[in-house]
């Protein structure tokens, strides 16, 4: 009975064990080579889990880098319609319409002044017409048409065949007059003519014209005192 008593203590013992760890006891129960087995497959599964937590933590990362990507497209996508909605807008609004084409005509015009070539000068306006009442006459007075030093003998044919193109001319006169008070000679041209008209028309085209860089002045002169001779009175 004493030996049965111990056996019976010994399995309550073991009971108690069992109850406390259920896994120790079991796995106390497994063979050797088979709990091996099993502690390498508890430490894979913990190995996958920590892969597992980094892969899922840089896809996480990896899809917010993405999203951050997607929201600066986003919103360039959308400055550049805010450019083009402006843009649109003023080509349809007029007054910012009229501004554009101002500024690019004043653009224009800068440039073109920076590159454009130097005007040609104007050329001289005619010499105004003597509105000074002429008489009827058909004498020519020409002043200033040569100085007394290019009088010569020539002189009186080149007035005659330059007179020639207005009318018919009969008689040319060179009249060379000193100024006692400046001491200096004024040379008088007088043409005669066949008709008034020819020497109103010669003076037309003869007065204020420039001949040999002078100036020349015609005037009308009486035909009393051309044929008197007197060429002083005038």
């Amino acid at each position: 009975h004493m030996a049965t008593a111990l056996q019976l203590a010994a399995l309550q013992n073991q009971n108690q064990q069992a109850s406390l760890n259920p896994h120790a006891s079991l796995m106390g129960g497994l063979p050797s080579g088979l709990f091996g087995q099993l502690n390498s497959l508890q430490n894979v599964n913990t190995s996958m889990s920590a892969n597992a937590l980094q892969t899922a933590q840089a896809l996480q990362a990896a899809q917010s880098f993405q999203a951050a990507q997607q929201l600066q497209q986003l919103q360039a996508v959308n400055a550049l319609q805010s450019v083009n909605a402006g843009a649109s807008s003023a080509l349809h609004d007029p007054i910012k319409q009229l501004e554009l084409m101002q500024k690019l005509a004043r653009e224009q015009g800068s440039t073109s002044t920076a590159t454009a070539a130097p005007a040609a000068a104007p050329a001289p306006a005619p010499a105004p017409q003597s509105h000074t009442p002429q008489p009827e006459s058909r004498v020519l007075l020409l002043k200033n048409m040569v100085l007394d030093s290019d009088v010569d003998d020539d002189l009186e044919g080149e007035i005659a065949d330059e007179c020639g193109k207005y009318g018919k001319v009969e008689q040319v006169v060179i009249y060379q007059e000193r100024n006692a008070s400046t001491n200096s000679v004024e040379v008088k041209i007088f043409v005669a003519f066949t008709d008034v008209k020819e020497a109103t028309n010669a003076r037309e085209h003869l007065h204020n014209r420039w001949f040999g860089g002078r100036k020349v002045l015609g005037t009308l002169f009486e035909e009393s005192l051309f044929f008197a001779q007197d060429y002083s009175s005038s």
